[in-house]
């Protein structure tokens, strides 16, 4: 065909689809004044009225390289293939879509559980906090059952002293009100070296209560040691009146070398000790508190002759609020602050139990 007709072929022209007209036209053009291969894509319309994708390769032909005789080509017809690509890339943008969707979710979902994560955080530490306060609390219970058994074992004698003075002072009013009858009061004379005996026996013992309290406070110099033979039976005294009525505390405390511990902890962690073991050897059994030493460390045991513990139950003996008493009998938590104490000064505590024949809980710390 000749290159004008070609391009005023409105047959053709009007065959292709109006949106491919004028480019169809551009690039026939275009072909047309170069000697390459070139390739083009528009959509043809068929008998049916419908469009076909076309694929069209051409190859203008020149005599003398200068005048134009015609075009060489074929067309394919490509309808499955970009009707293929067009489902690809809807899939493409519908995919993306959709990720983009999941992805903002996700996102969203994230900041959440962030957020959720936080507020749990948070949690944790204030319970953490609160359960540090409840610890430290009954740690501070105690002391509480310390000064119980020092106003126990200080009343007895105080009472002791408090009524020999008061006979003596009326004694010795009515030998001033009536001299002349020194000589009749021969029963009193005869009363009075058991009252100064008496007197000076409960002095004696406030004394010994006091030295315990001493060894409890401690001496500022002391720092982060104490004598464990000495504090041990100075707590024996001072919570004896706690312990059940008919149990028996037995004491085997030899002279050990000083240990890493200040006498304060010491005597908080016989209390918890000694006070389990009094309730568990209840209500006429046996606790013998004992020291050894070997080596470079130093050990104190607590025994008592009750029902043991259970083997289920023995490796959570330490578990902050772990106990096998009744509801409203104990928090589980003496045993939990005397293991606190005793790691802190670089100390172990082991529970060791037969049931039906008791349980020992032995204490080892570095010596000082």
């Amino acid at each position: 065909m000749g290159r004008e007709r070609e391009l005023d072929d409105p047959t053709w022209l009007s065959a292709i689809h109006p949106d491919d007209r004028s480019r169809a036209a551009r690039e026939l053009e275009a072909t047309l004044a170069s000697p390459e291969l070139v390739r083009r894509e528009y959509r043809l319309r068929e008998r049916g009225g419908s469009y076909r994708y076309l694929l069209e390769t051409l190859l203008p032909r020149y005599e003398d390289h200068t005048r134009f005789v015609g075009l060489l080509g074929c067309g394919v017809d490509i309808t499955q293939q970009r009707l293929g690509m067009e489902v690809l890339r809807d899939a493409r943008s519908l995919l993306e879509e959709s990720v983009a969707t999941r992805t903002a979710e996700l996102e969203q979902a994230n900041a959440r559980l962030e957020e959720d994560r936080a507020k749990q955080d948070a949690l944790v530490a204030a319970l953490s906090q609160a359960r540090a306060q409840v610890v430290e609390a009954h740690g501070h219970a105690a002391l509480r059952t310390l000064a119980a058994g020092l106003a126990h074992e200080m009343n007895s004698p105080l009472a002791v002293v408090l009524g020999n003075m008061h006979h003596l002072e009326e004694s010795l009013a009515e030998l001033a009100a009536n001299p002349a009858a020194a000589t009749e009061r021969h029963e009193f004379a005869s009363e009075l070296p058991q009252l100064v005996a008496d007197t000076q026996a409960g002095l004696s013992k406030i004394v010994r209560i006091v030295q315990a309290l001493s060894s409890y406070v401690g001496d500022a110099e002391q720092g982060e040691r104490c004598e464990l033979h000495t504090v041990a039976g100075s707590a024996a005294d001072l919570l004896k009146s706690q312990l059940p009525p008919e149990v028996r505390l037995v004491l085997d405390l030899v002279v050990v070398p000083d240990v890493k511990m200040t006498p304060q902890a010491v005597l908080t962690v016989l209390t918890h000790l000694l006070l389990n073991a009094g309730q568990a050897a209840a209500p006429s059994g046996q606790v013998t508190v004992r020291t050894w030493a070997e080596a470079s460390v130093v050990h104190l045991a607590v025994t008592d002759t009750g029902a043991g513990i259970a083997a289920e139950h023995l490796p959570h003996v330490f578990d902050p609020f772990f106990t096998t008493r009744e509801i409203g009998q104990g928090l589980g938590l003496g045993l939990t602050v005397a293991r606190n104490l005793i790691q802190k000064s670089g100390g172990s505590i082991l529970a060791e139990s037969t049931p039906g024949l008791g349980s020992t809980f032995t204490i080892t710390l570095p010596q000082a």
